[in-house]
């Protein structure tokens, strides 16, 4: 599922987004084959594992740089262990045999790296 603002954020700017829990997020949990929920708004980075589902915020392209919170308090587990300030970056995504592969694609400030990646498996994946 894509959506422009995002349901969960540990941003310092911006806030979870009610109107896309209420209105999307029922039938993005309630689905078998839909695994992966990927938004932007926060200028910044962020993946959490929520109900066996994937979120990742990805808006760290363009824009000013925002803060998110890494205290121990935070509202939302992130599994990306970084500084409160992310990296630019992009993501690439793989379509694999039966699985995507997500890499995050970081600007250092030399050069454009991995700075992370994960695969998502979809137990009920057929072959077309």
């Amino acid at each position: 599922m894509l959506s422009h603002q995002p349901p969960f954020t540990n941003s310092k700017t911006v806030n979870d987004d009610l109107n896309v829990q209420k209105y999307f997020l029922r039938s993005f949990n309630a689905s078998k084959k839909a695994n992966l929920f990927l938004s932007g708004h926060s200028h910044s980075y962020e993946h959490f594992f929520k109900n066996g589902k994937h979120y990742v915020i990805s808006g760290g392209g363009v824009g000013p740089r925002q803060k998110v919170d890494i205290s121990s308090d935070k509202k939302h587990r992130d599994l990306f262990n970084y500084n409160e300030i992310r990296p630019l970056h992009y993501l690439k995504i793989k379509l694999k045999e039966n699985y995507l592969m997500i890499q995050v694609i970081a600007w250092d400030g030399y050069q454009w790296k991995k700075e992370d990646e994960f695969d998502i498996y979809h137990s009920n994946y057929i072959s077309e």
